[in-house]
């Protein structure tokens, strides 16, 4: 149970936010990353043992990405709600020192003109960009470990055997392995039975 007076882990954040709005990591570095891992979502088919080797290694560190992002928009979102009611309170009290009757409308409006207002609402739209981009680059990674699985099936199963040396003067050699490689696994299905 907590002490009276303590603070959970999410506050003491909010709290260090402060006016300059969500500020979890550097922008260029974050987007670095997610630069430098769309690069390794390429495949190399001759390399497979490594692609192998490395599949679980880079889909953990996107995934790390992906909840990483999700916290700082859950982080930016819970910013701008206690901001919000900060805001309310702050032109609530204005609107009553100027002899204004301070209405629900007439506190919203001034409070969605205010600048901090705008400033936490761009930090969240950031926010929300950068989830959806981490979270399609971790949908990427999750295809990219499904297509590793279909390649190496295809070169145990031969696929890409080729004779090491082919007769320069034909020009068809390499469409030739490529169709009889072809007809041979399709030769291997099994036909589908339909329904009657």
């Amino acid at each position: 149970m907590a002490k009276k007076g303590s603070k959970s882990e999410t506050m003491k954040y909010l709290d260090s936010i402060g006016e300059k709005g969500v500020k979890p990591k550097k922008k260029k570095d974050r987007y670095a990353l997610l630069q430098q891992r769309t690069k390794d979502l390429i495949i190399n088919k001759h390399g497979l043992d490594d692609e192998l080797i490395n599949q679980p290694i880079l889909f953990i560190e996107v995934a790390t990405l992906a909840a990483d992002a999700s916290a700082m928009r859950d982080y930016a979102k819970e910013a701008l709600s206690m901001k919000d009611a900060e805001l309310s309170a702050k032109h609530r009290k204005l609107a009553e020192k100027g002899g204004e009757r301070a209405t629900e409308k007439l506190v919203e409006q001034r409070v969605g003109t205010d600048p901090i207002h705008i400033k936490y609402v761009e930090k969240l739209i950031e926010a929300k960009k950068y989830a959806e981009q981490a979270f399609a680059m971790k949908e990427a990674f999750q295809a990219r470990a499904y297509m590793l699985r279909e390649l190496v099936s295809l070169q145990v199963s031969g696929y890409y055997a080729t004779a090491a040396i082919t007769n320069p003067g034909r020009r068809d050699s390499g469409d030739t392995a490529y169709k009889a490689n072809t007809q041979r696994m399709s030769d291997s299905r099994k036909p589908l039975k339909r329904k009657k």
